[in-house]
C-alpha cells in the first residue's frame, strides 16, 4: 500500500498506530512514499533530515516487529528525479533548427541554436537535403484584424494571443506568394487545451470511434487552412487541428496534404475550444512548406506521448515527391565550434537541419519540495543510476549501517512526465539494435519522408 509522507510533520506514535491498524486489515506491507500534495506544513520534516532518517530507521523497526513488507519509492515525489539531476542528465529530445541556404556558392553563416531556461544543449548532426521553399520573406502577409500583428506569426516562435472577435467574424490571414506556389503541409506552434487522451483514465464504454476517458472531450478545429487561384474565392485545404494539454511541454502541431498550388493562400481561424467563452487562441510559428512531410509527425517521432490515431495518416507520397537518402548531405564536420557553418553547397535550394539534443525540462512532483528536481533520463544507463545512487541507494546503505535492512523492494509511480526521444549514445545504440545507422535518417525526426524507419524508432525508443 502507498504510505504518503511529507505534507504533515510525522511522529512515531502515529506511525505505529498506522501499521499496526494496517497489520490488523489484513494489509501486507507498505511503500514509505514521500508524496506532497498542496503547500508542506512549516514543521514537516526535510528530506533526509535527521528527523526524516529517524523515521525511517523507526519503520523499519515497526514493519519488521509486525511482520509488514516495508518498501520504498524510487524518488521523493514522482516519478524519478531530484536536485542532483543536471540538465545533461535529465529527460531530453531530439530538436531540429532548420535554415533555407541557396546553393552554388561558398555559405558563411552563423546557425541559430535551440533556446531552452537550462541553457543546454548538445549538437547530435547536421544534415542538409534539397528543398523547393523559398524564404518566407518573399510571401505577403496581412490580416483582417487591425489589432494583431500577422506577420509576427510567421517570424517568431513567440505565441501571440489572438482575442476573439467581438463580431465574431473569423480571423483571416491572408498570404500572397506574388507566384503559384506548391504546399504541402501547415506546421505551428499552439498552446494547448482540453485534456490529452494519455492524461485521461480509460473507463469502460460501448465500442465507439472515439476515446473515451476522464476529463476527455473532443476539441474543434481551430480553423483551416484554404486557397484560391484568384485571391477572391477560396477552398479548404484542411482544417487546423487543436493541441490537446498533455503531460509535455512540446506545442507544435505539423498537418500534411495532397499537393495544391496557388498564388493565393488563407488561414481562417474561428471556434476553436473555449473562445464562446472570450478565451483567447495562443498561436506563433507558421510554418508553410512544399516539401512532403510525415502527417503529424510529432506523435510519430515520440516527441508527444499520445495514440496514434487513424486520421493521423500522411499522404501517399510518389517517389518523386519524398527526399532519396543519397541526397542527404551530412555537414556535420562544416559547422565549426564557433557555430559558424562553412560549407560550399552544391547548386540548388538546400535546407539545413541542425540536429541537438535537449532537455525536454520535466522535474518531479508533489514530493517534498527541498527535495525536488529534473526528472532523470530514463533512457541512459548512467542517468538512472544517478537517480538510484543518490536517492535509493542512500537509504539501503544506511538501513545497512544499521543493522536494521529489511527492505525487500523498490517502488515507481505512474510516468506522467511526458515523452522523451533521445539520449547521449541513441545514435551508437540505434546501430547496435537494428543493424543499420539512422544518422541519414534522422530528417524523419523532424518530421521529412525519407525511406521507412519509423517502426524500427519507436520499437528502439520503447
Amino acid at each position: 500500500m502507498w504510505w504518503f509522507h511529507g505534507k504533515y510533520p510525522s511522529s512515531k506514535e502515529a506511525m505505529t498506530k498506522d501499521l499496526e491498524a494496517f497489520k490488523e486489515a489484513g494489509i501486507g506491507g507498505i511503500v514509505f512514499y514521500d508524496q506532497v500534495h498542496g503547500d508542506q506544513l512549516p514543521d514537516a520534516e526535510r528530506t533526509m533530515s535527521q528527523a526524516w532518517w529517524e523515521n525511517v530507521y523507526h519503520v523499519a523497526r515497526e514493519t519488521k516487529r509486525l511482520g509488514l513488507d516495508f518498501e520504498f519509492h524510487v524518488s521523493n515525489g514522482f516519478v524519478a528525479g531530484g536536485p542532483w539531476i543536471q540538465p545533461k542528465d535529465a529527460m531530453k529530445r531530439l530538436e531540429c533548427i532548420e535554415t533555407l541556404v541557396t546553393g552554388g556558392e561558398y555559405v558563411e553563416r552563423k546557425l541559430e541554436v535551440p533556446q531552452n531556461s537550462y541553457r543546454f544543449y548538445q549538437d547530435v548532426k547536421v544534415l542538409a537535403l534539397p528543398t523547393s521553399d523559398v524564404a518566407d520573406s518573399l510571401m505577403h502577409v496581412s490580416c483582417n484584424r487591425t489589432d494583431m500583428d500577422a506577420k509576427s506569426l510567421f517570424d517568431t516562435d513567440a505565441l501571440q494571443a489572438i482575442p476573439v472577435p467581438q463580431d465574431e467574424k473569423p480571423v483571416y490571414i491572408d498570404i500572397d506568394y506574388q507566384v503559384p506556389r506548391i504546399l504541402r503541409s501547415i506546421s505551428y506552434l499552439i498552446g494547448p487545451s482540453g485534456k490529452a487522451t494519455t492524461s485521461s483514465t480509460n473507463v469502460p464504454a460501448e465500442p465507439q470511434e472515439s476515446f473515451t476517458g476522464t476529463g476527455y472531450y473532443q476539441l474543434p478545429p481551430i480553423g483551416e487552412l484554404q486557397y484560391s487561384e484568384d485571391g477572391e474565392v477560396y477552398h479548404r485545404v484542411c482544417l487546423l487541428k487543436p493541441l490537446y494539454r498533455a503531460h509535455e511541454s512540446y506545442k507544435r502541431k505539423t498537418l500534411s496534404f495532397d499537393a495544391v498550388k496557388a498564388r493565393f493562400y488563407r488561414i481562417k481561424l474561428s471556434g476553436w475550444n473555449e473562445s464562446e467563452k472570450g478565451k483567447a487562441l495562443r498561436l506563433g510559428g507558421i510554418v508553410l512548406s512544399g516539401d512532403a512531410k510525415i502527417n503529424e509527425y510529432e506523435y510519430k517521432a515520440g516527441l508527444i506521448s499520445e495514440y496514434i490515431e487513424r486520421d493521423m495518416e500522411s499522404p501517399d507520397y510518389t517517389c518523386s515527391e519524398s527526399v532519396p537518402v543519397q541526397n542527404i548531405i551530412d555537414i556535420t564536420g562544416k559547422l565549426g565550434k564557433d557555430g559558424i557553418l562553412r560549407w560550399h553547397a552544391p547548386a540548388g535550394k538546400w535546407k539545413v537541419l541542425r540536429f541537438c539534443m535537449v532537455p525536454t525540462g520535466k522535474k518531479t512532483k508533489h514530493g517534498r519540495p527541498d527535495g525536488m528536481g529534473l526528472e532523470c533520463d530514463k533512457m541512459s544507463v548512467a542517468a538512472t543510476t544517478l537517480q538510484f545512487n543518490s536517492y535509493f541507494n542512500v537509504i539501503l546503505d544506511s538501513l545497512d549501517s544499521h543493522r536494521i535492512n529489511n527492505l525487500k523492494g523498490m517502488a515507481m509511480d505512474s510516468h506522467e512526465a511526458g515523452a522523451q526521444n533521445w539520449t547521449d549514445d541513441f545514435l551508437s545504440a540505434f546501430d547496435k539494435l537494428r543493424g543499420y545507422k539512422l544518422d541519414p535518417y534522422l530528417p524523419v525526426m523532424a518530421g521529412y519522408v525519407v525511406g521507412d524507419v519509423g517502426h524500427d524508432f519507436g520499437r528502439s525508443i520503447g
